[in-house]
């Protein structure tokens, strides 16, 4: 995905989730793919998922905030902000985050 190579990056990382499901670090990354090809919706789809497994996950948690701000729906991010604040008071974004939202 770093590489740009958004097709084969997802095809290795859906083999991944097809052999552990629960694999936080794939969700992280197929997240990521999506999100830098311009997949917000589907890049959202896969975060909800991993949420579902790790459901206070801090990285899940920004990358919903800032998947959610690309998609304009900053009420559902401020939601989702509320909940990483309290999950992880101390998460080095949390003041950026804050700024962008409020």
């Amino acid at each position: 995905a770093w590489n740009r190579e958004y097709e084969k990056a997802r095809e290795y990382l859906h083999e991944v989730q097809r052999r552990d499901s629960t694999y936080n670090d794939t969700y992280n990354a197929l997240a990521d793919t999506e999100y830098w090809s311009g997949n917000y919706s589907v890049a959202l789809e896969v975060i909800n998922t991993g949420l579902t497994f790790h459901p206070v996950n801090e990285s899940f948690l920004q990358k919903k905030i800032n998947i959610l701000i690309a998609l304009d729906r900053s009420g559902e991010a401020k939601i989702t902000f509320t909940e990483l604040k309290k999950a992880h008071p101390s998460n080095q974004n949390i003041d950026e985050l804050e700024n962008q939202l409020f």
